[in-house]
């Protein structure tokens, strides 16, 4: 169970944390009294774990983390079907295929190494 929080700022904010925080005890607080949640029982009452991301005005930077953003959703989205390096390189493949510019996708063969195009990739097999 996670709750992931987004924003985009134009400047840095050393406040942001604080933001944050604010942010997920609401949500936390709604949540609780959705649920209906006792929160004076003995026991615990597992929260969302919550996950943080601010992008800054900086047009390459906030390019790169969508791109690496659309990677990872691809790398669990093929993983439930492949084994994870499979998983990992068909999506570096399918994330160059669509363009999606960013210099951490390059995967050149090393010599003496399967070219994984052909071998390690599900989608480039013949």
């Amino acid at each position: 169970m996670s709750a992931n929080y987004y924003e985009h700022q134009s400047t840095y904010s050393p406040n942001m944390p604080l933001r944050n925080l604010l942010y997920y005890t609401e949500d936390v607080r709604r949540w609780i009294r959705k649920g209906e949640k006792n929160i004076y029982r003995r026991s615990t009452i597992p929260v969302p774990t919550p996950h943080f991301v601010v992008f800054y005005k900086s047009g390459v930077l906030l390019h790169a983390l969508i791109g690496y953003t659309f990677l990872i959703e691809l790398v669990r989205k093929y993983s439930q079907d492949m084994g994870l390096e499979e998983a990992i390189y068909t999506a570096i493949y399918e994330c160059i295929d669509s363009d999606i510019p960013a210099d951490f996708l390059s995967l050149p063969d090393t010599p003496g190494e399967p070219n994984h195009r052909e071998a390690g990739c599900r989608r480039y097999r013949n």
